[in-house]
């Protein structure tokens, strides 16, 4: 069995790997998103979907080196931060995309929008009074991880149902896209905007 070991260390050299690659990628297009002069809805959008990546990815990056309980509840939730305001911007950006094809945001859109930001808020204010994520278990392998809570469930609800909202909008997009050089740029940005949920 010492084979499971061995495999069991290359898969987790390769993980760390990934995701301070993902966090290095997601910081440089930030930078460049931030400075970017056409300050637009979907700029907007995409600086925040990048930013959320950037702070999870970044954080799984430090969890695999430090080994102080307080430390790592802190950069856990940071990791955790990013992960309740993904689906926001992931929603906002597929709206701005969406608008961006003449099809503005009125009515159960926008709503949905406000909806989405104010329960993010929610769960950040569970995240800072503890009751976000359970206990830290450190001695079990492969990894850090945290214990469920009941409002992890909620969480994961919010997060399907908020990507399966984002995902009809992408959908809508495309379909109103008339020419063919404006089709093959907006499946480009939708297949490359699979990266962030299924990271």
């Amino acid at each position: 069995m010492n084979w499971l070991g061995g495999l069991e260390t290359v898969l987790k050299t390769a993980s760390d790997v990934l995701n301070a690659g993902v966090a290095i990628v997601a910081f440089s297009l930030f930078i460049f998103s931030v400075t970017f002069k056409n300050w637009e809805k979907v700029t907007y959008s995409f600086t925040l979907l990048l930013f959320c990546v950037m702070v999870i990815f970044g954080a799984d990056a430090f969890v695999t080196v430090i080994s102080s309980p307080d430390t790592l509840n802190f950069i856990l939730k940071i990791h955790w931060l990013g992960l309740i305001f993904l689906p926001t911007s992931y929603f906002l950006f597929s709206d701005s995309l969406l608008t961006m094809t003449g099809k503005p945001s009125k009515g159960k859109r926008r709503l949905y929008g406000y909806f989405v930001l104010i329960v993010s808020l929610i769960f950040t204010g569970f995240l800072l009074v503890n009751r976000m994520i359970g206990r830290i278990v450190i001695d079990q392998t492969p990894a850090v991880f945290t214990e469920r809570t009941i409002i992890n469930d909620f969480f994961t609800f919010f997060f399907l149902a908020t990507l399966l909202a984002s995902w009809w909008n992408f959908i809508r997009a495309y379909r109103r896209t008339v020419t063919t050089a404006s089709r093959r740029r907006m499946l480009y940005l939708i297949v490359s905007s699979l990266g962030p949920a299924a990271g």
